[in-house]
């Protein structure tokens, strides 16, 4: 956190964390007379408003959100690209236009937009057009996608690409991919509706002249809805058991509420035979999770091949953050191997202790740049099968502590600004380490075993993740190390004195043993010592005969 940003109200106090922005945003009133744009959809705010809350900041001054605009998903699965989710991402730097309604604005004016980040693949959408939850339609007579398009306000004069006529009207089938274009009554529409004067049968789309039409030569076209002609180059909703024929305005709403999924999934059919099915909301979230669980035979090192260059950068980035905090802390150090003898028997065991493994950790680096080129360290991304849970792939025999994770605590990572699949990683490397743990006994731990699994909360915590829990739970199992390794050092230290006493005792055994055992020589030599010990040596000479 920035000196500065510590001094900004709780969120008790009208701020909040969110993942469009790295600092706290705070609550605001702002008037008509202010002027402000939001960074989102970078219309006009008046009223309920956030802005960036860190102080002194020319870069944020302008950062303002609409509350509203803050309640963007930050990854979406939308029926418009029902391959792939789609993530929530600054754009300043893209000149793509969005897929769904084919323009191509200024990034300057729109930067936040959701774009697929699979591989060759561009889809667009900006933050607004995901909002409207329109349907996407399948149609076997185009190999993209379309959607049912009803917002012609501008009475843009559009080609018919079936007929080649002018579309003046609001109603049209456009492609969310190409500049596929059919009029209403060219595209797919609902193969079978009901109708109030026809509760009998339900009534299935056909191409006017009806048989009956055909076989009396009649010149005259009805309606038997509203009894007035019709037009007999247009399709009709047909009941041929009862020859009732309606024409499309008679049933235009039930068409349009249809067409936007108001009825759930039902078939579709062109006048020319080619058929077509809805894709809603849940639909698209069931295809793309389909889709991601073909990919269990993916492993991790797989995945992170997939990456982009913003999301290496994004991952190193954090991990140099750790590496930075690890070098001060080596830095603050004088005494490296006395200090960790020292703390076992202190006070402040814990506090010393975190002190110590900050200096000494061993930083993941799961991707090497050689030569410019991004390579991926096996030892930190294993070939192992990955599977989907929640959000997130995840290797295979980890997925069990992931899936009780989110249901305990929810998703740990919502107020992190990184991206998806960097989340991923990291969701892989916290539960390597729950598994770690889970796997070792107390009386087994390492200082090793301790410093890799802090290693990976502290990176995770630089990360926005939400792990308190799991600080707490490690705190308990340092003390317990701790505890267990004082009990050790005490017990060494009372096995080496009883050892020495042992020893000693040996000792004086062996000496008691040999002086009862002397020779008379010796007895001889002690006796001249008694007599001679405080003499001096030359004095022997003057009174030795």
């Amino acid at each position: 956190m920035d000196i500065a940003c510590t001094t900004i109200k709780s969120e008790t106090e009208s701020q909040i964390q969110h993942f469009l922005h790295g600092h706290p945003l705070l609550y605001k009133d702002v008037n008509d007379q202010q002027v402000a744009s939001c960074r989102v959809c970078m219309k006009s705010c008046t009223g309920p408003t956030y802005v960036c809350g860190r102080p002194s900041s020319d870069y944020c001054e302008n950062f303002h959100f609409h509350k509203s605009c803050l309640e963007f998903q930050q990854q979406i699965c939308h029926p418009f690209h029902p391959y792939h989710p789609l993530t929530l991402l600054d754009q300043s730097n893209s000149y793509r236009r969005c897929n769904a309604c084919r323009n191509s604005p200024d990034p300057n004016s729109q930067p936040f937009n959701y774009i697929c980040e699979s591989d060759n693949c561009s889809f667009l959408l900006h933050a607004e057009c995901s909002a409207v939850m329109m349907t996407a339609i399948t149609y076997q007579g185009h190999d993209h996608l379309l959607r049912f398009w009803d917002n012609n306000v501008e009475n843009i004069k559009l080609m018919c690409s079936a007929c080649k006529s002018n579309i003046c009207e609001s109603y049209a089938f456009t492609c969310l991919y190409c500049d596929l274009i059919l009029h209403l009554t060219c595209g797919p529409l609902p193969y079978n509706i009901k109708h109030e004067d026809h509760n009998t049968h339900p009534l299935f789309l056909a191409n006017s002249r009806v048989q009956e039409e055909v076989e009396d030569e009649t010149d005259e076209f009805y309606c038997h809805a509203c009894e007035e002609e019709r037009d007999p180059q247009l399709p009709v909703y047909y009941c041929a058991k009862c020859y009732f024929v309606v024409e499309i305005k008679c049933v235009f709403s039930q068409i349009i509420s249809s067409l936007k999924g108001e009825y759930g999934d039902i078939e579709l059919r062109s006048t020319l035979g080619h058929s077509g099915k809805l894709i809603c909301k849940n639909k698209a979230k069931e295809m793309v999770q389909k889709k991601e669980q073909v990919k269990t035979t993916l492993t991790l090192y797989d995945n992170l091949n997939s990456w982009s260059r913003d999301e290496i950068e994004q991952l190193n980035s954090v991990l140099r953050v750790v590496e930075t905090k690890k070098v001060i802390a080596k830095e603050d150090d004088r005494n490296e191997d006395s200090e960790f003898e020292a703390f076992l028997h202190s006070d402040k065991n814990y506090t010393q202790f975190t002190k110590v493994i900050d200096r000494v950790v061993k930083i993941p680096a799961p991707f090497m740049i050689v030569k410019n080129v991004p390579k991926i360290d096996l030892e930190w991304a294993p070939k192992e099968e990955v599977v989907s849970v929640g959000d997130y792939m995840i290797i295979q025999r980890l997925a069990p502590i992931l899936e009780h994770l989110l249901s305990k605590h929810g998703d740990i990572s919502a107020m992190s600004t990184l991206r998806p699949k960097v989340k991923m990683y990291l969701f892989n490397m916290l539960c390597e380490s729950i598994c770690s743990m889970m796997n070792t006994k107390i009386v087994d731990v390492t200082e090793d075993s301790l410093l890799n699994w802090w290693t990976r909360l502290r990176i995770l915590q630089f990360a926005g993740f939400k792990i308190q829990f799991a600080f707490d739970h490690l705190k308990r199992v340092v003390q317990a190390y701790l505890g267990l390794h004082v009990e050790k050092e005490e017990d060494d230290a009372i096995d080496k004195i009883n050892r020495d006493i042992l020893a000693l005792q040996e000792k004086l055994k062996c000496i008691i043993e040999a002086k009862s055992a002397r020779s008379s020589l010796t007895d001889e030599r002690l006796r001249e010592a008694s007599i001679l010990k405080n003499w001096k040596a030359r004095t022997l000479f003057l009174y030795n005969k």
